[in-house]
């Protein structure tokens, strides 16, 4: 098997990165609400929503009442 990763030069990449990257961008600027309900009542959840749910209530003891604007 043939390694071609090393072939390919590492300005590829990163225009590949930085095309995904502006992506999200769009896609995160997007979204509503903009601010990250700390209230964790004010959403549904689910088993995969664990590492958010603990970053939530982390926050909240931080004393931080909006997670982002």
């Amino acid at each position: 098997m043939v390694n071609s990763a090393r072939e390919i030069p590492v300005e590829v990449y990163l225009n590949i990165q930085n095309l995904v990257a502006s992506q999200d961008i769009a896609i995160v600027n997007s979204q509503q609400p903009q601010r990250l309900p700390l209230n964790l009542q004010a959403e549904v959840h689910l088993p995969s929503d664990r590492y958010s749910i603990a970053y939530r209530q982390w926050l909240k003891q931080q004393g931080i009442t909006f997670g982002t604007i």
